[in-house]
């Protein structure tokens, strides 16, 4: 006898996204299926069995009954993060499958050197092989499929200061159920040690866990610290490995997994802990695609999951800031500081390169010592100009400048589209009339390399990423005089002979209406002096300005930035802002300018009881990668949960085909 089953697909052409299939087959809910959809197979979720009473005799029928399954309490937190986020459940079973496929065993143990490394057991990733090579060694017995390995080897507790023992049995007094635990520091302090002994005590129970981290090129200190501590490498979530890491997640053998955002959806089947290092970091939102917070999600799924999690920072969020004030997190801070007191210099200039900036960078290459200096501006030129006529040169996909790089080429920061710099003015014509104007981390490391020739001058940003473990270990190893880069710098890297960290423009952004932007300078600046003076050496760092007088920067270079976050919590309080509410943002956009606009003002704004709905109006950046866009702005009160009404309102508007919808819950950027 055909049994149905309401399958939940990936893709979805209803509203309810539930579609039955008949199967002879008894199927628990939550078994991955195999399902026909016109020429093709996809892979679907049984949600449960269907209670619709209609004869299968037109149904199409399950195809295979896929050996993988995902527990209860993954369906859960599913419903929850659709529910919060306004994520439609098929995108979220699409994140969830997107490294889905036939499984490859995740960790080998190897009997012979293997590109350069020795003997010992290793995730895939880092054999860096051909799949085919390594069927063929598995046969030949060089190598062999094994579990995460077990670590239990013990630390000695004078291996850790006072406030750090005190910090670990906090954590492991709440390591059994629920708890948001934000562990804060300053760098240097040890936050790494103490949620690397959480993560033993979890092993120790057989579970898996999860750490998110911001930028997944800057892993390779991490996963070496966590090797040096654990004697094992953890799974890293990297491209080519995802699949292996599915199958391992899915099942219940313990382990450790390290990844970006994107990490959060692999489907565990025994998580016991999750840590989310440099929570305050913006690249933890998704802004493209389906829009969500890591952070927020994965609390979100700790508190489903009943377990742990850890917010870790130096400098963390005004959102987390308040929670601590409220009681709602756990606060540990961790008082430990680096061993020298920082010589912080604000210093009011008109140029880049101050005289005292250059003083203090030819007195640290004197002594043999390592110079870093921050700009977070990629590229050569911020702004493009026709010296004929005046036209600035703006991206062909949004209403944005373009950066000039040296390569010449151009790039967006918004839509990132890159292109070859034109030979000729689109406006007037002229040939060869481009000048350049403002500055990027390009052009200061041409103008450092003539000021110190004899030095080994490196670049490091996001568009270097083919090079950033190369870089890295060389600044390790001091191979490297003077580096300059992007906010990679602020990711946690740990140089032990960098004592000079210059900040070249550090007013960039307090300025700009963004409620954000001076909270991130604040994080940003912060995070990059905390990489000076980190070991044994004094370290100085020098904030260029060409405004003295903002109270952030007076904050920064006097060290009481306590006083600064207190008053800018009272202004967020004052204007009702977050934290104190919260706001969703809804964009209307398609190729049309003027169908944009005619739909977002014909689009009825509903009255609901506790939130104020504003606009529309067009967007901060009204062409974003050929889309016109126009913009909602609904804002609530914290304690309240609009989202039903909201995606009731969103349904009821029954937009055309050629109009796009993005909805944003808590956005972190209003371009």
């Amino acid at each position: 006898m055909s049994l149905k089953f309401d399958v939940l697909l990936p893709y979805s052409w209803t509203n309810d996204e539930l579609y039955t299939y008949k199967s002879n087959k008894q199927i628990e809910p939550g078994t991955l299926v195999s399902i026909p959809i016109q020429n093709r197979e996809i892979i679907g979720l049984v949600i449960r069995r269907s209670s619709d009473n209609n004869c299968v005799k037109n149904l199409k029928e399950v195809k295979e009954v896929l050996n993988y399954h995902l527990n209860a309490k993954t369906i859960k937190w599913m419903n929850i993060a659709s529910k919060y986020t306004l994520i439609p459940m098929h995108q979220i079973l699409k994140m969830i499958l997107v490294s889905y496929k036939n499984n490859k065993p995740g960790y080998f143990e190897t009997n012979i050197i293997i590109n350069n490394l020795e003997p010992g057991k290793y995730p895939l990733e880092m054999l860096k092989t051909n799949w085919i090579k390594l069927k063929k060694m598995i046969k030949e017995g060089e190598i062999s499929e094994t579990k995460f390995p077990t670590s239990s080897i013990p630390i000695d507790a004078d291996f850790f200061s006072d406030d750090q023992i005190y910090a670990i049995n906090q954590i492991n007094h709440m390591a059994n159920q629920h708890h948001i635990i934000t562990l804060q520091g300053s760098t240097g302090s040890g936050k790494t040690n103490v949620y690397f002994e959480a993560i033993a005590k979890a092993l120790e129970q057989k579970k898996q866990v999860l750490v998110l981290v911001p930028e997944i090129s800057l892993t390779s200190q991490l996963i070496e610290r966590f090797h040096d501590r654990f004697k094992v490498y953890p799974y890293r979530w990297y491209n080519s490995c995802k699949q292996p890491i599915w199958d391992w997640a899915s099942k219940e053998e313990s382990g450790v997994l390290i990844g970006v955002r994107s990490a959060l959806w692999a489907p565990f089947n025994n998580l016991g802990l999750i840590i989310v290092d440099e929570e305050h970091s913006t690249t933890y939102k998704q802004e493209n695609g389906p829009r969500y917070n890591a952070k927020d999600i994965a609390i979100l799924k700790a508190k489903s999951e009943n377990i742990p999690i850890i917010l870790v920072s130096a400098t963390p969020s005004l959102e987390t800031l308040h929670n601590i004030q409220t009681s709602n997190y756990k606060h540990i801070q961790l008082t430990r500081t680096i061993p020298h007191k920082l010589n912080i210099q604000l210093v009011k200039t008109k140029t880049w390169m101050s005289t005292e900036l250059q003083k203090h960078i030819q007195i640290t290459l004197n002594k043999k010592e390592q110079v870093m200096l921050f700009l977070n501006r990629k590229g050569f030129s911020t702004h493009i100009y026709c010296s004929t006529c005046s036209n600035r040169l703006l991206c062909k996909a949004c209403t944005a400048g373009l950066i000039f790089h040296k390569s010449n080429h151009t790039h967006c920061s918004y839509c990132a589209q890159k292109s070859d710099l034109p030979s000729a003015c689109p406006e007037c014509k002229a040939e060869d009339s481009w000048k350049f104007y403002g500055l990027g981390i390009e052009k200061i490391h041409e103008n450092i390399q003539k000021l110190f020739p004899n030095n080994i001058v490196s670049i490091l940003s996001s568009d270097t990423t083919e090079v950033i473990d190369e870089t890295m270990h060389k600044m390790e190893n001091s191979e490297i005089d003077i580096l300059i880069g992007t906010q990679i710098l602020a990711q946690g890297c740990h140089f032990p002979n960098l004592t000079l960290v210059g900040i070249v423009q550090g007013d960039i952004g307090i300025h700009s209406g963004d409620i954000r932007n001076t909270e991130r300078m604040y994080q940003l600046i912060s995070q990059v002096k905390g990489r000076c003076g980190r070991a044994d050496k004094p370290g100085t760092v020098i904030i260029q300005t060409s405004d003295d007088s903002h109270p952030l920067l007076h904050a920064i270079a006097h060290e009481n930035v306590d006083h600064w976050l207190e008053q800018e919590l009272q202004i967020r309080k004052q204007h009702n802002l977050p934290p104190f509410s919260r706001i969703i943002r809804i964009i209307i956009s398609s190729k049309s300018a003027a169908l944009t606009e005619k739909i977002a003002l014909s689009i009825h704004k509903p009255k609901i009881p506790g939130i104020e709905i504003m606009g529309p109006a067009p967007a901060q950046l009204y062409k974003y990668n050929n889309d016109y866009r126009w913009s909602f702005l609904i804002q609530y009160n914290k304690k309240s949960f609009p989202q039903l009404q909201i995606s009731k309102w969103i349904q009821s508007m029954k937009l055309p085909k050629n109009i796009k919808l993005t909805i944003d819950v808590d956005p972190q950027s209003f371009f």
